[in-house]
């Protein structure tokens, strides 16, 4: 059995992506182009070319686009060829991101192709009267033709100029680098050998390693580039002994507090109330809109009550028939 196929057209709005996949079909490939994502939504909003289509509508398009994404990473016999005009900013990566996670998961072979057209031609192109009746951008001036199209950096990645190719002709190009590729390939069943589970209690450093940037990886597409900060709140005595700390980390607008502590012959004085003031004013400077912890029932869940802090979940008898707590604050 062979691989199945994922490609990728990319190119400005008017460069024949959807006419080019729909001539790549004919050979057996099913069409995701764009506007079957976008247009659910589309057709019902008033589009003019100039109105800037509202945020809870693109909120709506990202919906469907992870539920067809989702159910196509099931697939993993078919042809697919995905279409968009991506440019180089935040959004438009996490859509590239999202589609080449799905490939990865079907276990596919994935293609970018960049579609290159000259001003002249596009400007033809881009006036169609069938983009229109597809909802689909038909002024030039709104194509951004003049920044950069996203710069993707991956070993299958080819551009094509389509300026005096036919769809057809496109095609048979495409087909044809495809075809070079999965002839440096081996067959499903000599990809991989998979060796027994092994257990490790010692050295686990490279395991770790390994597991939380493949996690980071999955991740990015959903989350972005996560990067997190770790903070540390301390009170010494007059030796420059630690008496009293908070222990955490701040991430996006989240702060998480991992360790709490006073040492007992200083308890009752203050210092933890001191400490999570602090905290506050700390938080809010980075930005932070949220506080979140957890603690055991014998710990101090009824101080952190006192500083402004929120039961969101409970997992009973957790350690040794100990309720742990989850509690957040919102600043």
């Amino acid at each position: 059995m062979t691989r199945p196929i994922t490609l990728y057209l990319i190119g400005f709005a008017g460069t024949g992506k959807y006419t080019i996949a729909k001539e790549i079909a004919k050979s057996g490939y099913k069409v995701v182009d764009n506007h079957l994502i976008n247009n659910p939504i589309f057709s019902l909003l008033d589009l003019d070319d100039e109105t800037p289509i509202a945020e809870n509508a693109w909120i709506s398009v990202r919906k469907i686009r992870h539920i067809i994404l989702d159910f196509i990473a099931q697939d993993q016999k078919s042809n697919f060829i995905f279409t968009n005009a991506l440019l180089e900013k935040e959004g438009d990566w996490k859509i590239y991101n999202l589609i080449k996670e799905t490939a990865e998961k079907r276990g596919s072979l994935f293609v970018p192709l960049k579609l290159i057209l000259s001003p002249e031609e596009h400007e033809k192109r881009i006036a169609s009267p069938d983009r229109k009746a597809r909802f689909k951008m038909t002024n030039l001036a709104e194509v951004h033709i003049k920044k950069e199209m996203i710069k993707i950096d991956h070993p299958h990645l080819t551009k094509i100029d389509v300026t005096n190719l036919s769809a057809g002709e496109a095609s048979e190009k495409i087909l044809s680098f495809v075809k070079s590729l999965e002839s440096s390939f081996p067959a499903d069943e000599d990809k991989h050998s998979v060796g027994e589970i092994v257990l490790d209690e010692m050295d686990t450093s490279e395991i770790r390693e390994v597991l939380w940037q493949g996690i980071k990886a999955f991740n990015q597409p959903y989350t972005g580039n996560i990067t997190t900060q770790p903070f540390a709140l301390s009170i010494r005595d007059g030796k420059s002994k630690i008496i009293a700390g908070i222990y955490g980390f701040t991430f996006y607008d989240h702060a998480r507090v991992e360790y709490t502590w006073v040492e007992e012959s200083y308890r009752q004085q203050g210092l933890g109330r001191k400490l999570f003031e602090k905290l506050d004013e700390f938080c809010r400077s980075k930005g932070c809109s949220v506080i979140q912890l957890d603690t055991l029932d014998f710990q101090s869940p009824a101080f952190y009550e006192k500083m402004g802090y929120e039961y969101i979940g409970t997992v009973s008898e957790w350690i040794n028939k100990h309720d742990c707590y989850f509690m957040r604050k919102i600043l």
